[in-house]
């Protein structure tokens, strides 16, 4: 996917625990943001650009929401940074269709 692309798409603010990996969400992080395609994940452990994740936001999404509390999609990350601390940052596109994300940007954005 071309990273511009996912700039296209409005992020907003979404702070949630996740666990994320690439056979299995072994790693556990926090979202910091989310747009249409793709969500921003801080965490010690970051993969390189092209590598595929299974991912688990762990916490719901919104107060509303008395579903299940976790939501598993699958992504690729886009870029990494390494931190001069112990946390990274990466952003990862979404490669399968999530409807409770979406659902929540369309709530969020208008």
């Amino acid at each position: 996917m071309n990273p511009n692309k996912l700039r296209r798409s409005k992020r907003m603010p979404f702070r949630k625990r996740v666990k994320f990996g690439p056979k299995s969400p072994d790693h556990i992080g926090h979202t910091m943001n989310f747009s249409r395609f793709g969500i921003q994940i801080e965490s010690s452990k970051v993969y390189a650009p092209g590598t595929p994740l299974v991912i688990e936001i762990l916490d719901r999404l919104s107060f509303s929401d008395s579903n299940s509390s976790q939501i598993t999609f699958i992504g690729k990350v886009i870029w990494a940074t390494r931190g001069i601390s112990n946390t990274s940052t990466m952003g990862v596109e979404f490669l399968t269709q999530c409807k409770d994300i979406e659902n929540e940007y369309e709530k969020i954005c208008y």
